[in-house]
This record gives structure tokens, C-alpha cells and sequence, in this order.
């Protein structure tokens, strides 16, 4: 234990004796893993549950079912509940149908996508209500013009986010707000359309699209083995088309879940592991060539007090550790500055480049650190390794003499 504080103490001398070349490593490390950090957030998004959509994988997707040949097979809205008879064992089956509209309260308009949805739909997906509530299968069967918006579309209309008890007009129809979202990520909503309002299903016009139909997920229990649930939708799929008289071809690969959905528009869980992996190993290649540079100065200026230091016993393993440790302290700080800058950082990105759209909506700091840590250790390695080596290789004698190995 003495020997451990002494090297910390002796790293902390040396730490302060060279501010500059602290205070730059710190700098480049922090700007480094702010970066880092929001890839990783994001491949958890995309391949993690996440808000809203947070039972991703037990969660049935019936969005764009298709045959073996990849035609589209078209459900009739008005033959939605039949069709939903098929299906057993499962919890909820949320609707969701998209259209581009404009709502318009107080003289202001607002061009946005709407959300027609039923009152299952608030059970699959994991909204975070800032006000009020959703609406429930009783508010839908009487006809209750309610509407859930989101914290943006509050804020646009109505200059405040507290706009439950407002009313808006969407497509003819007076809505009065019910409750306002915290705005979701677009990574994982329940469409790719970025929905900013929704309302009961059964007000439904399918203009201007005209695609009278909705896009179905099944929420099966937690306990039933995904593969047989798969193949359980799969029959009740047949067995629908087979009393349309129909005759298709749907092989039980193209029943997905939620998140398989996701992930096949995307390349595969794979290929957004490798481009993650890619990236991250191309934003730590440049500031840790740079960071190199400084240890291997730092490194020649203090080649003589480590041949010293060897003169008196210290042994290669010792000197390159200590050297290693300095690099790990200033690294470490400059990795948890970034990791602090983190929400800021996300906030000023979204709001210049992406608009409406959020990428993160919040930040699971578990994930972060559960990547940064080993993320942290190999730029460490990278940026100073190198130089502690060939330090702690260099011979005494020539050292001391002035020599250059």
C-alpha cells in the first residue's frame, strides 16, 4: 500500500510540474469522449430498449407484413379486430396509424405528423408524461376528443408546457389536451415518422395518405419463449389469409420482433456494432496521436530522472508503470469531464443539426460507463504505451551520458 500512494505522490509531482502538457491531454481526452459517449448512448438505442419502445424484444411487429416474393400484405382497418381475433396469449395490441397534418390553436399553425392510436398503444410504448395523462379504451369508445402532445408541439403552440385543458384543431376536429410527453427519441419511436401528437384512432380519416390500415404490435408476457410466440403468430397469420381465401406465402423468418424490425432497416445488430466500433476507434485515433506526441516530449525530458531512479534498483516494469499511471490519471480526468459534458454537448448537437428531432432523449449513464471504462483503459494504452516502453528501455549509462538511447 505505501509503495502504491508513493507512486501517486511521485505522479502528481510530475503532473504539476507540467501543466501545459496536463492541461492539453486533459483537454483532447475530454472533447475525445464526449464524442464517444454519444456513440455508445446511440448504439444503445438502436439495439437496446429504450424509451418509449422499451419491450422491443417481446414485442411483435405487424407493420409492414410481407409474403415470401416481398409484396405487401394489406390489412383493411375495418377488418383490424378480426384479424386481431386470430392472435392469443398476447398482453396488449397497439394501433398505429401516421399522417402528415397541421394543427392550429391560437392563430398559429404547426405542419407536424399525428399518431392515431388505440388505448393499448400506451401500454406497449413507455411514454414520459411531463402533464396530465394518456387516454384510455373508455375516452375511445366515447368518442372523447383528447389529444397527447408532445412538450415541443406545447411549446410552439401555446408558449408553455403545461397545456393540458387547451384545445387544438386537427383535420376539423376540436381536441382538448390531455397530457404532454417529454419529446422521445427518433431512434426509437414507434414509427418512423417522428409522431408530435396523437389522438383516438376512431377519429380517424387515413387523409391525405388514403392508406385505410394500422400498424400492429403485440406485446406478448415477459415468460413466453419468443420462438414459439413467433410461430403462434405465424399459424394465426395463415389461418387469417386462409379465410380471405388468399393463398400467400409467409415464412415465419419475416415475423420479427420489434427490435429485429428496427435492426434489419438498419443492417443488422452487426453492422451497427462495427460502424460503432469503427467510429470510436477512428475519434480515439487522432487525439491519441496527438497525445503521444506530448508523452513521447514529456517522456524525453524525464528520461534522465528514470535512469536515476534505476541506478537505485527501480526496475523496467516499475518506470514504464509510472509513467503509465500519469497518462492514466490525466486521461481518466479528462475522460469524466467528458462524460460530464455529455448532456450539454447532446442538447447543442440536437439543437443545430437535428431541429425537432432528438437523437437521445436521455442519458442511461450505466451504459456510458459500462463502455467508457475499457474504452477509457485502450486510449490510455494507445496514447501513452508506447512512450513509457521504449523510456523504460533505455539504458543507463548512455542515458545519463546524454545519449539518445
Amino acid at each position: 500500500m505505501k509503495k502504491i500512494s508513493q507512486y501517486f505522490r511521485l505522479t502528481w509531482y510530475n503532473i504539476m510540474n507540467n501543466k501545459d502538457y496536463a492541461f492539453f491531454c486533459v483537454l483532447g481526452t475530454a472533447l475525445t469522449f464526449v464524442f464517444v459517449s454519444l456513440i455508445l448512448q446511440s448504439i444503445y438505442v438502436l439495439t437496446g430498449n429504450y424509451p418509449p419502445m422499451i419491450y422491443g424484444d417481446r414485442t411483435i411487429s405487424v407493420r409492414s407484413l410481407r409474403d415470401n416474393t416481398g409484396a405487401r400484405l394489406y390489412i383493411p382497418a375495418s377488418e383490424t379486430s378480426g384479424f386481431l381475433g386470430n392472435f392469443d396469449g398476447y398482453e396488449h395490441a397497439a394501433l398505429l396509424h401516421t399522417e402528415g397534418v397541421t394543427i392550429a390553436s391560437n392563430k398559429r399553425l404547426n405542419p407536424t405528423t399525428a399518431g392515431f392510436v388505440n388505448s393499448d398503444f400506451w401500454e406497449v410504448y413507455s411514454f414520459d408524461f411531463l402533464e396530465g395523462r394518456s387516454f384510455g379504451e373508455e375516452d375511445c369508445i366515447n368518442r372523447k376528443k383528447l389529444a397527447v402532445i408532445t412538450e415541443s408541439v406545447s411549446s410552439t403552440l401555446f408558449n408553455t408546457k403545461n397545456s393540458v385543458g387547451k384545445k387544438l384543431t386537427l383535420q376539423d376536429n376540436e381536441y382538448e389536451v390531455c397530457g404532454v410527453i417529454k419529446r422521445y427519441s427518433f431512434l426509437a419511436g414507434p414509427s418512423s415518422d417522428n409522431c408530435e401528437i396523437f389522438v383516438p384512432y376512431v377519429f380517424n380519416k387515413f387523409v391525405p395518405s388514403g392508406d385505410a390500415s394500422y400498424a400492429i404490435h403485440l406485446l406478448y408476457p415477459s415468460n413466453r419463449p419468443i420462438n414459439q410466440v413467433k410461430e403462434e403468430v405465424h399459424q394465426a397469420i395463415m389461418q387469417y389469409f386462409g379465410q380471405q381465401n388468399k393463398k400467400i406465402a409467409v415464412g415465419q423468418q419475416n415475423i420479427k420482433t420489434f427490435k429485429e424490425w428496427r435492426l434489419s432497416n438498419l443492417g443488422g445488430s452487426g453492422a451497427i456494432f462495427a460502424g460503432g466500433a469503427a467510429a470510436i476507434f477512428l475519434l480515439l485515433l487522432i487525439p491519441a496521436v496527438n497525445i503521444l506526441s506530448l508523452n513521447i516530449a514529456n517522456a524525453g525530458n524525464r528520461a534522465e530522472e528514470i535512469a536515476v531512479r534505476k541506478t537505485f534498483g527501480a526496475s523496467r516494469t516499475a518506470s514504464f508503470l509510472m509513467i503509465m499511471l500519469e497518462n492514466l490519471m490525466l486521461i481518466a480526468v479528462g475522460t469524466f469531464i467528458g462524460v460530464a459534458l455529455t448532456v450539454p454537448a447532446f442538447n447543442l448537437i440536437q439543437q443545430n443539426l437535428l431541429g425537432d428531432l432528438v437523437l437521445v432523449s436521455q442519458i442511461d449513464y450505466r451504459v456510458v460507463f459500462t463502455g467508457i471504462i475499457p474504452v477509457m483503459l485502450l486510449f490510455s494504452l494507445m496514447s501513452g504505451g508506447l512512450p513509457a516502453y521504449f523510456i523504460s528501455k533505455r539504458n543507463i549509462a548512455q542515458t545519463l551520458k546524454g545519449g539518445s538511447k
